[in-house]
């Protein structure tokens, strides 16, 4: 028998695209929030999870954005000089 899993808790990184003096600077922030919250918190401090608050089993799952033209995740893509996905667009796109 497997076992299932049920989400608890989810944290996106979610840039400031309106950040700096000048509100044109991009400022990395989480945003993060769990089962039952009214609302999110926004921070731009690293996520520490203890593990004394979780039970045996918990999983911490990372999802990354992966490239419409090239399949590939990010990174991996800004590497690849045979893709030219303007992922900068897209950041701007997906959160202004």
């Amino acid at each position: 028998m497997s076992t299932e899993y049920k989400a608890i808790m989810w944290a996106e990184m979610k840039p400031d695209v309106y950040g700096g003096e000048k509100c044109d600077e991009v400022i990395p922030m989480w945003e993060a929030y769990g089962d039952g919250d009214m609302d999110s918190d926004t921070f731009d401090h690293n996520i520490e999870l203890d593990c004394k608050t979780f039970p045996p089993g918990t999983r911490v799952i990372i999802s990354v954005p992966c490239c419409p033209d090239c399949g590939q995740e990010v990174e991996m893509c800004q590497q690849d000089e045979g893709c030219a996905y303007d992922w900068d667009g897209w950041v701007q796109n997906e959160y202004s």
